[in-house]
C-alpha cells in the first residue's frame, strides 16, 4: 500500500525568449532568394534552478524568408523572421553579429555582416521577453540573367541503353 507523504506544486515558467528580426532592404528586388543568415553570441542555456543564463555563445542559423514589398516603392522591402532562443548574455560587453548571404539576380553572392548590438531592444511580452532587432541594409542594383538563387551543380548526363525483354 502506498501513501502520499508530500505534495509539491510547481508552476512552469518560460525560460526561452523570442527574437523578432526586421531588416529593411533597399533594392530587395536584386535578391534572387531569401538569405541564409546567422546571429552570433546568443546565450547557450539557462540554469533552471537559479534562472541565470550560462554557457558559451551559440550561433543561430536561419533563413530570412518572410518578405514584404514597400507600397510606395516596390524595389524596396522588409524581410523578417521570428525564432526562439535562450536570450542575451547577462554580462555586458558582448557583441552580437548578424551575417547574411544574399544571392543576387546576376548569380553573384553578396555577404552582409552587421554588428547589431546597438540595434537590440528588449520588451516584455505576456509570457516571455521579446528581443527586437531592426536594421537597414542596401543591396546593389543588378540585372538578372535568369539563373535565380538555385545552384544545382549537376554533372553531365551519361546515357545508358538497357535492353528490356518483352
Amino acid at each position: 500500500m502506498h501513501e502520499v507523504c508530500r505534495t509539491v506544486e510547481v508552476t512552469p515558467e518560460r525560460r526561452t525568449e523570442l527574437i523578432d528580426i526586421e531588416i529593411k532592404v533597399t533594392n530587395i528586388t536584386s535578391a534572387a532568394g531569401a538569405p541564409r543568415s546567422h546571429l552570433t553570441a546568443m546565450c547557450e542555456g539557462v540554469d533552471m534552478e537559479t534562472a541565470s543564463k550560462y554557457g558559451n555563445s551559440v550561433t543561430h542559423e536561419f533563413v530570412l524568408n518572410n518578405r514584404c514589398f514597400d507600397a510606395e516603392d516596390p524595389r524596396n522591402g522588409t524581410i523578417t523572421r521570428q525564432l526562439a532562443t535562450f536570450g542575451l548574455h547577462e554580462e555586458t560587453g558582448v557583441r552580437y553579429l548578424m551575417e547574411m548571404e544574399f544571392v543576387l539576380l546576376n548569380g553573384e553572392k553578396h555577404p552582409v555582416s552587421l554588428d547589431v548590438t546597438d540595434a537590440i531592444r528588449v520588451t516584455q511580452g505576456a509570457t516571455h521577453k521579446i528581443i527586437h532587432i531592426e536594421v537597414e541594409i542596401e543591396l546593389p542594383e543588378v540585372i538578372g540573367n535568369g539563373d535565380g538563387a538555385f545552384d544545382p551543380d549537376l554533372e553531365e548526363w551519361e546515357d545508358i541503353d538497357v535492353d528490356i525483354p518483352i
